[in-house]
């Protein structure tokens, strides 16, 4: 089993499982920012299809996905396997935020839309906390429930 290092972005990965980006299930998932040396890696073991680039600051990335349920839809997966850098269990009330430094431990599933990286376990080595998003930056409400609007 594998295990690459890089930088964490958008991690759902403490807790219960977040809605998926297809709207019909619920999954954990992180994306990670890869070295070139990492890249050079995935495209040797056949994963080069998993390499994603959107253009910005983030570069090379790699998404790791776990579905709330197994292929067969009834049976549950496990939460992935989260842990500080000392091995120690992840509190789930620490939420991992962008640029947070870590090590994915993954295997890899052939199916039939080709090879596949699937997370077994996170390392948190270097913590970058997730605290939210900024409240201010919606306005507030009337008292009648109507949105202040901005000029």
């Amino acid at each position: 089993m594998p295990i690459i290092t890089g930088t964490a972005h958008w991690a759902k990965v403490v807790g219960d499982p977040k809605p998926g980006y297809d709207g019909n299930s619920r999954e954990w998932s992180i994306d990670v920012a890869i070295d070139d040396k990492t890249v050079e890696f995935f495209k040797e073991e056949g994963l080069s299809k998993r390499i994603k680039n959107k253009g910005d600051d983030k570069g090379d990335f790699v998404t790791f996905k776990r579905k709330e349920f197994k292929f067969d839809g009834e049976t549950k997966n496990q939460p992935i396997r989260v842990v500080d850098h000392q091995k120690n269990p992840w509190p789930e009330d620490k939420l991992i935020g962008n640029g947070s430094k870590v090590a994915v431990n993954f295997g890899v599933n052939d199916t039939r839309y080709g090879l596949h990286p699937s997370i077994l376990a996170l390392q948190v080595i270097e913590l970058v906390e997730y605290e939210g998003g900024d409240q201010e930056d919606f306005g507030s409400f009337n008292d009648d429930g109507t949105a202040e609007v901005w000029t």
